[in-house]
């Protein structure tokens, strides 16, 4: 049996062999990306039969996809430094759970981005009856779970391919786990509880069930607790991230009402949809996978070793290059349908339709050349002739060096790439301006069109 945080009494269940010392409060602190949406939603539904095991967990809000960011308001006290409401909001949370004899839980996964806060709380928060606890996932997940995220909600436009060369030019502490050493140094390790975050899936039992076992609540008593099957907070199929992508390019980020609506479609589009779930190495380059690899090595022998419990041999490895190259799925790889994603997500609303349409005409109109914008209009069935130009993409000069006699193939690949690069599509150009570079690498207009598009890739 794993060990578990906490002993009980006075409580429904008293389970025996619990390491560790009762606490007042138990703080769940994410990160993002871990199953916090789904995990606040079980505990709120649950709260009543909570409190028979001795738990007391504060109600909050939730939106309409039951999606809640926790306890949000002690968070935004935190986060606005306004420590007298989150004294104030503690002292509340604290005074109910006492006067009904429980332990107060609470939960928001932006919490552990203030430990700082956290620690002028002392005169409310007693260290050493208050246990952490938190997930790590998997980083070459939360690669293109963060990714996700970042198209869904926050309007992000770079490809993933241009997101992973970010990342391996970053130090995010939440990929290498180094996000939870001040709770850590804080808290001390025997307060601080940190699991591997395991997806859903149907070979596990769900992170809810796994939280009520370090609860100290066992398998059979899981029966009494009633669990949303339903997936919340879940991610868009690989055509709708990809056209949401596309569609971060020209849509008004103010438009609230519209871009809720076109999220509530895909999102809908996706739930509905029979795409397979792509894997990251499917959809990125073999190498671009395993520098990947290579970055996170380290912390996470680090974290498997020292920091998390109940950690199997599985978690954080990964198969070897021909292992993964044999099982690439040829599917996977190919073009995002988003014309169909476009076609169904947005059926039977000619207001959306039209809102999107006319996003579209006017980057269009303002910038003939973007290679996004066309491939966008297409996908919405406009008509692009008027907008196709190749006077656009090569200059009288280029023309001159592609038929100087003296000119060689890597002349031949690096033009080609400076027309891919005014097209907009700078990851084709990467991969053409490096075969370049390989065949010539003291070529100084190589060298400056390969630094060029490195650093818009996000590359050091």
């Amino acid at each position: 049996m794993f060990p578990d945080i906490l002993k009980r009494k006075n409580t429904r269940l008293r389970k025996g062999g619990i390491i560790g010392s009762d606490h007042e409060v138990i703080l769940h602190i994410g990160p993002s990306k871990t199953g916090s949406s789904a995990l606040q939603n079980f505990l709120l539904n649950n709260r009543d039969i909570l409190e028979e095991y001795g738990y007391f967990y504060p109600e909050h809000k939730v939106d309409s996809n039951n999606v809640s960011g926790g306890h949000s308001d002690l968070y935004t006290a935190l986060k606005d430094n306004n420590l007298k409401l989150a004294h104030d909001l503690f002292t509340k949370y604290k005074q109910q759970a006492a006067k009904k004899n429980k332990t107060l839980l609470l939960s928001s996964e932006a919490f552990v981005y203030h430990i700082d806060s956290f620690e002028k709380l002392t005169g409310v928060l007693n260290i050493k009856k208050t246990a952490i606890l938190a997930f790590f996932r998997d980083p070459m997940e939360r690669v293109l779970s963060s990714y996700s995220q970042g198209v869904k909600r926050h309007h992000l436009t770079l490809s993933l391919t241009s997101h992973c060369h970010k990342i391996l030019g970053s130090n995010n502490k939440q990929y290498s786990g180094k996000i939870f050493e001040p709770w850590e140094s804080i808290y001390n390790k025997e307060h601080t509880y940190i699991f591997p975050y395991i997806p859903y899936s149907e070979k596990s039992s769900g992170l809810e069930y796994f939280f009520l076992e370090k609860l100290g609540i066992p398998e059979e008593e899981h029966r009494h607790f009633e669990c949303n099957n339903k997936p919340i907070n879940t991610g868009y199929s690989s055509s709708a991230l990809e056209l949401k992508r596309l569609l971060n390019t020209v849509i008004d980020r103010d438009a609230k009402s519209f871009n809720k609506a076109i999220d509530e479609h895909l999102q809908h589009y996706s739930d509905q949809s029979n795409e397979k779930q792509i894997e990251l190495p499917n959809i990125i380059s073999i190498d671009l996978y395993f520098d990947l690899v290579d970055k996170f090595r380290s912390s996470n022998k680090h974290m498997k070793t020292a920091v998390l419990r109940c950690s199997s041999s599985d978690f954080l490895n990964y198969s070897k290059r021909n292992q993964i190259q044999k099982g690439l799925s040829k599917s996977a790889a190919q073009e995002y349908s988003i014309k169909h994603a476009a076609r169904k997500a947005f059926q039977g609303n000619n207001q959306l339709n039209e809102y999107i349409q006319t996003r579209i005409k006017e980057k269009l109109d303002a910038q003939t050349t973007d290679y996004h914008t066309v491939r966008l209009a297409e996908a919405f069935g406009l008509d692009i002739s008027p907008y196709i130009s190749l006077k656009s993409n090569i200059d009288n000069s280029q023309i001159k060096r592609i038929v100087n006699e003296k000119s060689g193939t890597s002349d031949y690949i690096r033009e080609l790439a400076l027309i891919l690069e005014r097209s907009g599509r700078y990851e084709e150009a990467y991969q053409l301006i490096k075969k370049a570079l390989s065949l010539s690498s003291d070529g100084p207009l190589i060298i400056d069109i390969h630094d060029r598009l490195k650093k818009r890739l996000g590359g050091k």
